[in-house]
């Protein structure tokens, strides 16, 4: 007998994933590729969901279905760029691979008028408080731009006031009660377009104050004063408090603790804020356009973010 070696079939079984849906996802046109750029969505799935963040000029949130009866609402901040509020959004579909396109715009410009009533604390001298004074200014523009409060800060004019015929008790005098007698040591250009700030001798113990003048503010910043304190003081002119209190639950590097730390930064419910509040001084001078709103720093809900709430 013959024997033949048997032929044996071998079955192989290739294990293939399955095919993940596309994704449903905001593209931020306008933003530079390696920006930063946080995108935060108030829409539906099973049910209503509000304020949830994804990173990134294109922002992947799964598969957002049709409003029905939820808050449908974009918020996108990116270095560089000025925040965009897109609200009552309709364009979510129930099937996956939606793409919404958003047009960021250029940062906001705001003008700073820097008035210098005296020298600088170790040689008195008026262009050394000056170039203190733009240093200032540049750092508020980093903590802004870089924080993607989509903001920062240009310097409208400098002027050296040492010289000016103002009473010298303005020098250690606070902004409140004094806004009138600050804009009157050279009217012709502290009515000019800005925030304006005077850098002074400054009472015992204050880096700087904030006193509201009609659509703009008075900044007072003293010889005490670090380069956060122009910052934190814009802050308050655009409507942000202190961060001191603890049912706030802010860190000890914000921005608006007082003192401010340094290095500070902001939250982008801070950034928020400083866009929207009817109380903001880019609101009330016009320097922004658009949505207002008003949200107190402990307001939280469908219209105001959490003030705490990073990128």
């Amino acid at each position: 007998m013959t024997w033949t070696r048997p032929t044996i079939a071998l079955a192989v079984v290739l294990w293939l994933p399955a095919c993940s849906p596309p994704q449903d996802r905001i593209q931020l046109n306008g933003v530079a590729g390696s920006m930063p750029a946080t995108v935060v969505l108030d829409g539906r799935r099973g049910g209503c969901f509000e304020d949830e963040k994804a990173n990134g000029p294109t922002a992947l949130f799964g598969n957002v279905l049709s409003r029905q009866t939820c808050h449908s609402e974009i918020i996108a901040f990116a270095e560089g760029t000025a925040m965009n509020i897109q609200t009552d959004v309709n364009a979510w579909t129930d099937s996956s691979g939606d793409l919404l396109p958003i047009t960021m715009a250029p940062e906001l410009v705001v003008p700073i008028n820097l008035f210098i009533m005296s020298g600088d604390f170790d040689t008195h001298d008026e262009a050394k408080r000056e170039a203190q004074a733009r240093l200032d200014v540049a750092r508020a523009t980093q903590i802004y731009s870089s924080g993607e409060c989509g903001m920062n800060f240009s310097v409208n004019l400098a002027k050296d006031e040492t010289s000016g015929a103002f009473r010298a008790d303005l020098l250690t005098a606070e902004c409140t009660g004094n806004v009138g007698r600050f804009n009157a040591i050279d009217p012709l250009l502290t009515s000019k377009p800005g925030i304006k700030v005077f850098y002074v001798d400054g009472p015992s113990g204050l880096e700087g104050q904030t006193c509201p003048d009609g659509q703009t503010a008075v900044i007072i910043i003293t010889v005490s004063s670090s380069n956060e304190t122009l910052a934190h003081e814009l802050g308050h002119a655009f409507s942000l408090g202190h961060a001191n209190e603890p049912k706030l639950e802010m860190t000890p590097d914000n921005l608006m603790m007082s003192p401010a730390s340094s290095p500070a930064a902001l939250t982008l419910g801070q950034c928020y804020r400083t866009n929207v509040n009817q109380e903001s001084v880019v609101n009330k001078s016009a320097f922004r356009t658009g949505l207002q709103r008003t949200c107190a720093d402990d307001v939280a809900d469908s219209e105001c973010l959490v003030l705490k709430f990073k990128k």
